[in-house]
């Protein structure tokens, strides 16, 4: 099981790559001229600014500045609002958005795909005890758990390698 101060760095590592990958968003969105609401300019000789801009927007606020009109508009569609899980033109809460990133809002197929396999590991810092017990009830036996690796620290493992292969060759 991983230190205290292993859960924290690997914590910080994953908050940190989802941070990178906002930035990411948002600048291509800038590039491509599809966000608005970012005041300081880009260029490939003056992005610094852009950058700092950027940087400063917590999770919270891209959900609500940026990701919240987009699923605003979809909801308008009939295809966007069943993606949504909502009657067409039916208002997006933040709540709802919430619930669609959350592994909840996948019981349904998690339940009813006759092909989907799961390996995990019971020590990964990303779930926990109400988690597993959800992964058990959806999965029956089409999860498999590992006592160590934490997050994707498993890959290395032989019978890790061999599940993967069997789940591909649907022998599990």
């Amino acid at each position: 099981m991983p230190s205290l101060s292993d859960d924290r760095q690997a914590e910080y590592l994953v908050a940190l790559y989802l941070k990178l990958g906002i930035r990411e968003v948002l600048l291509s969105a800038y590039e491509n001229r599809t966000v608005s609401g970012i005041d300081a300019p880009f260029s490939w000789f003056n992005r610094n600014d852009f950058y700092k801009e950027i940087d400063e927007i917590s999770f919270s606020e891209y959900a609500h500045r940026f990701l919240m009109p987009e699923l605003q508009q979809a909801a308008k569609t009939p295809e966007g609002a069943a993606m949504l899980q909502i009657k067409p033109g039916e208002n997006v809460s933040y709540e709802k958005l919430v619930y669609l990133s959350s592994l909840r809002s996948l019981e349904t197929t998690l339940r009813s795909s006759p092909d989907i396999r799961v390996i995990h590991t019971i020590d990964d810092f990303l779930i926990n005890a109400q988690d597993i017990q959800f992964l058990d009830s959806a999965l029956k036996d089409h999860i498999a758990w590992f006592n160590v690796g934490g997050h994707c620290g498993e890959f290395y493992l032989k019978p890790f390698q061999q599940m993967v292969l069997d789940a591909a060759n649907k022998t599990w």
